[in-house]
């Protein structure tokens, strides 16, 4: 589909004053890609006209703010967040195709596997963190979600800063890198953990994928016998969740690896490494559903996020982890993301404990 051409006065991305007159044409390019554990999620390419008019308009958004303040302590700018946040989302939703902001409104309701990939965005590289979160915000207010974080957790940023850590290379967080990142269910330990979470790359490593599994696929190749105990014990409160490395403190929590959700399908907060079975038949089924994940047969398949990548996905019915890689740490080439918690709760603040 085909909007008509628009025109635009934008000033250089680098600060020297340039008016330039951009024909913006808007195409909506949206495909398919394949993730044989997870199904067929949409795939939106951005446009270069698109592409420059979004880099224009957030950065002059973020030439009048303070967002790294703010982001850094986002219990003391609530009112300046949610203003930001909605201004962004209006532009947006001028510049996007309208598909792809229907499918970001709609997303929060889409059936399995509840998967969203945009490619091709503007911010890439590590010095453009700041215009990528600004335009977070934006993508949080258009999905009518909020972005929150943990006071205990990456300092209390609003969104985490994902890039190898030699100190945490064969750890089960975000930070390692030579220690394969099982399949798991974020903060499966709060009862208010994510409801949907988002990956946005700024700089890419192509030894490093991120794996998903979608819990309809991983229930379809399950034997009878371990689909049948998934249900039958999976769902009853005999697991215990800790909190993982990268939280200084955290509480745990009591409850069970699948539930039943309001709209029919079947939620998990399946965390191998942080859940622990409290009876022996618990216990074992955690066990036997870590190694089927991780057997060669069934190991999931995933994503080699790019620069300008931004991914979301359900934290309740999609399982989410990453690949082995021998990461590179040198200034301006290891693999940074950008990770983004998002809640339908709009009562609940940024910031929690």
């Amino acid at each position: 589909m085909m909007k008509s051409t628009t025109l635009l006065t934008v000033v250089c991305k680098l600060g020297v004053s340039k008016d330039l007159t951009i024909p913006i044409r808007w195409t909506r390019r949206m495909a398919s890609v394949r993730i044989s554990t997870v199904g067929w999620i949409s795939k939106y390419d951005i446009d270069s006209s698109t592409k420059l008019a979004l880099a224009t308009e957030i950065y002059e958004l973020f030439c009048i703010k303070h967002l790294n303040r703010w982001i850094t302590a986002p219990n003391l700018y609530t009112t300046d967040i949610f203003h930001l946040s909605q201004r962004v989302k209006n532009h947006l939703i001028n510049l996007f195709p309208k598909s792809l902001v229907s499918d970001l409104q709609q997303f929060k309701n889409m059936s399995d596997p509840q998967m969203l990939l945009i490619k091709n965005l503007p911010f890439i590289g590590s010095e453009a963190f700041p215009m990528a979160e600004c335009f977070l915000l934006g993508v949080s207010a258009l999905m009518s979600m909020k972005p929150f974080t943990y006071k205990n957790e990456h300092q209390g940023r609003l969104f985490h800063h994902i890039a190898p850590n030699p100190k945490y290379e064969y750890s089960q967080t975000a930070l390692s890198s030579r220690a394969e990142l099982e399949l798991h269910t974020e903060n499966a330990f709060d009862p208010n953990r994510p409801v949907n979470m988002g990956l946005y790359c700024l700089i890419g490593d192509p030894g490093a994928k991120t794996t998903f599994y979608s819990v309809s696929k991983l229930q379809s190749k399950m034997n009878l016998d371990l689909k049948e105990r998934l249900i039958f014990i999976g769902k009853k409160h005999e697991f215990i969740f800790e909190h993982p490395e990268s939280h200084s403190s955290g509480r745990s929590d009591y409850g069970a690896l699948f539930f039943d959700m309001t709209n029919g399908q079947l939620g998990t907060r399946f965390c191998a490494a942080f859940a622990k079975g409290q009876t022996e038949r618990a216990q074992k089924l955690k066990l036997e559903i870590r190694n089927f994940l991780l057997s060669e047969n069934n190991h999931p398949n995933g994503y080699y996020l790019e620069a300008g990548d931004l991914i979301l996905w359900s934290n309740y019915t999609v399982l989410h982890g990453r690949s082995t890689y021998a990461p590179n740490y040198r200034p301006n080439m290891q693999r940074f993301l950008i990770r983004m918690y998002l809640t339908n709760d709009q009562s609940l603040p940024y910031l929690r404990n």
